[in-house]
């Protein structure tokens, strides 16, 4: 299976979904793994910033060079691939030490 990495603070469209990873704000009402569509792209400072409509009804903007997000589909397929290699994985070592047992 390929498994490749999520890519973190990729660039945003209007309408994209997003998964917070990590908000530098002490004060933030947006948690980790809280999810969000992309309402506009700004520029400011040489920052971009996303403003987003999170699920919990918060507006925070996304800061790139501050904030961590990930694309909802990227991770969900991510996950849907981890939990798939997760079965194989614990299956590959159940038939290893059923075949150790049946060898003795």
């Amino acid at each position: 299976m390929n498994m490749r990495k999520l890519e973190y603070n990729p660039e945003l469209k209007n309408g994209d979904r997003v998964i917070c990873i990590r908000m530098d704000d002490e004060y933030s009402a947006v948690p980790m793994g809280m999810g969000g569509t992309v309402k506009n792209k700004v520029n400011i400072f040489g920052e971009t910033q996303y403003e987003v409509k999170w699920d919990n009804g918060s507006n925070l903007s996304l800061i790139s060079g501050v904030d961590r997000w990930v694309k909802e589909d990227d991770f969900k397929n991510r996950k849907k691939q981890t939990d798939e290699s997760i079965v194989f994985t614990i299956t590959k070592g159940e038939l290893i030490k059923e075949n150790f047992y049946k060898n003795i």
